[in-house]
Order: structure tokens, then C-alpha cells, then sequence
């Protein structure tokens, strides 16, 4: 084996004897580059558009999953209202009798208090629409639309972590699963 140093080494080896045309040869090399780079560009724009209907798609679902969690938040203070009542008879405590008036509902309306979920859901709603008006720019949104989701991310946990519900618990993961699913496809945006 001759290593390519040795033989680069040899004089007139890599030469012609022919004259070359430098301007044929950049003019090809012109024409060549022009048509990459336009290649190149046509990709970029078939791939963005399809990440673009992709992310919509993740988008929409995203949304409505945070329109059910919104429907179920009226109804918490019935559910944690039945839930403390059946947790009080197991005790064997008489609703009428043991417990002072009122004091139920008192209990109630602090755990409903405490588990409101209105300014989450309407900052996701905020993120949604700044997302939608990012995804409709012609700039470079990527990381913007990263930060966006890490935004979106932390309102599911808050919600996650305020409503102590079976069904919204379920919800809260699939948002979270489609959070991932859209960080994901933000990776490959500019």
C-alpha cells in the first residue's frame, strides 16, 4: 500500500498536459452549485410544509384536549364535594350531626379554591394562539416555538398537579404526550 502523501509527492503526476479552461471550469462549477443550493432550498420548503400541516395536526388535537379539560373544571367542586361526603360516612361520621354546619361546604369550596385551573387554562389558550401565529411566520421560529412548548409544558403540570381527578389526570397526560410529540417536530424547525 502507497499512501496518497507519498504519491502526491511525485512531480507532474496530478497534471495534465492539456491547458485547462478556468472559465468553463467555474462556470460549471457555477451552474452545479446554483443547482444544488436550488435543490437544496425546494426540499427545505416540501419538508417545512409538511412539518407545518404536521404540527397543526398536533396543534388541534393539543387544543381540543384543552377545551375537555375546561369542561371538566365546573364540574371539580360537585366531585370533590360527593368525595368528601363519602369519605366522612366511611369514618362513620353523621353529616347532620357530627359535622358543624356548613363546614362541608367550607372544606369544599377551599379544595375547589385551590384546584382552580382557570388562569392555566387560559394562558394554554394564549400559548395555542402565539404558537399558530409563529407557525405562520417566514422567519426563523424555532426556538421560539421551543420556548412556547416548555411554556405549555409547565401549565399541564400545574393543572396536573392542582386537580386531584381521575379523568382530568388522564387528559393532563395525553396534553402532555402531545407537548412531547410537537417538541419533537420543533427540533427539526429553524
Amino acid at each position: 500500500e502507497v499512501p496518497i502523501s507519498v504519491l502526491a509527492q511525485v512531480p507532474g503526476l496530478f497534471t495534465s498536459d492539456q491547458a485547462l479552461d478556468l472559465d468553463e471550469l467555474r462556470r460549471a462549477l457555477s451552474e452545479a452549485l446554483t443547482e444544488a443550493i436550488e435543490k437544496h432550498n425546494e426540499m427545505r420548503a416540501t419538508e417545512g410544509a409538511a412539518l407545518a400541516q404536521e404540527l397543526g395536526a398536533l396543534l388541534r388535537n393539543a387544543r381540543a384536549l384543552r377545551e375537555k379539560i375546561a369542561e371538566r373544571g365546573p364540574e371539580l367542586g360537585e366531585v370533590y364535594r360527593k368525595r368528601l361526603a363519602e369519605r366522612i360516612t366511611r369514618l362513620g361520621l353523621d353529616l347532620a350531626g357530627n359535622v358543624e354546619h356548613g363546614r362541608l361546604e367550607t372544606e369544599v369550596a377551599l379544595l375547589a379554591d385551590r384546584s382552580d385551573i382557570t388562569e392555566e387554562l387560559a394562558r394554554l389558550g394564549s400559548h395555542f394562539e402565539q404558537f399558530e401565529a409563529l407557525m405562520n411566520q417566514e422567519l426563523p421560529v424555532g426556538r421560539r416555538l421551543d420556548f412556547l412548548l416548555q411554556e405549555i409544558a409547565r401549565e399541564g403540570n400545574t393543572i396536573g398537579a392542582k386537580c386531584q381527578d381521575a379523568l382530568l389526570s388522564h387528559l393532563v397526560v395525553e396534553l402532555k404526550a402531545e407537548t412531547e410529540r410537537m417538541r419533537e417536530q420543533v427540533q427539526n424547525v429553524e
